[in-house]
């Protein structure tokens, strides 16, 4: 049984029987058989999926729906379920009627690179889901698994974060990359970096205290690193550390 929620409104304007729909479903032998089959459509328009096989995932508030169209008992579903074959020959067909196209090798490729480019630009896996989502309806494919899904959005987004940070740290000049490296770096004897020295209020507003967060120095490192994007400062300059490293071991060779 699925518990996915839709309003009442989306139900009505999706699983709505048409003329043409009860066509297709007259073709079917057994009033169990017209029953899973309209189903099977509702479910389709509503999820832009299938229903899973084994066993048979069964909205009951779909199915509640469908039934009633019928005229049918949605009890009958469960002599429909049982019969596998049947489910899998109905959503070919169904996939074919309702002009659905599977979600595979070509579509997986344009989703990777819909989801690349969707990510350089938002952050919350949540909304680059919903985006994926979209993206498939609107060339009428079927949704591949959730967890395929989320898979296929999150190594997208993590490679988009990768191309953003190094896109960045190239673009610092070696002086700046070694002021970074110095705000970063915790010295000898000190518990902090300078970074959050410079970040951090003063404990008490005394003349020193506030001469220090005036330095020209000061105001010009933090309003370098508050133009970086949120949440990818640390992995800006641990690029530009690591880039260091090698360019001085090769230098070393």
């Amino acid at each position: 049984m699925t518990s996915a929620s839709f309003s009442r409104g989306k139900l009505v304007r999706e699983a709505s029987l048409t003329q043409a729909d009860m066509n297709e479903v007259a073709k079917c032998r057994r009033d169990h058989n017209r029953l899973g089959f309209a189903y099977q459509i509702g479910f389709a328009r509503l999820f832009n999926r299938f229903p899973a096989q084994q066993p048979l995932e069964i909205n009951d508030e779909l199915l509640s729906f469908v039934a009633v169209q019928m005229n049918i008992d949605s009890e009958r579903i469960s002599d429909y379920a049982s019969w596998q074959h049947t489910v899998s020959e109905h959503q070919a067909r169904i996939q074919q009627y309702l002009g659905l196209r599977p979600f595979d090798l070509d579509e997986s490729n344009a989703l990777e690179r819909f989801a690349f480019e969707e990510s350089r630009r938002l952050e919350q896996t949540a909304l680059l889901l919903a985006r994926a989502q979209e993206f498939l309806k609107e060339r009428r494919v079927v949704f591949p698994a959730e967890s395929a899904l989320l898979r296929l959005v999150g190594e997208q987004k993590k490679l988009a974060h990768e191309s953003i940070v190094t896109r960045i740290a190239d673009s610092f000049s070696p002086e700046m990359a070694e002021t970074i490296n110095r705000l970063l770096d915790i010295q000898p004897g000190e518990t902090v970096s300078a970074l959050q020295k410079i970040k951090a209020n003063p404990a008490k507003s005394s003349a020193p205290a506030m001469n220090a967060l005036m330095h020209p120095s000061a105001l010009q490192t933090s309003k370098a690193f508050a133009a970086w994007p949120r949440g990818r400062r640390k992995e800006i300059a641990h690029e530009h550390r690591h880039a260091d490293k090698h360019s001085s071991v090769g230098q070393a060779g």
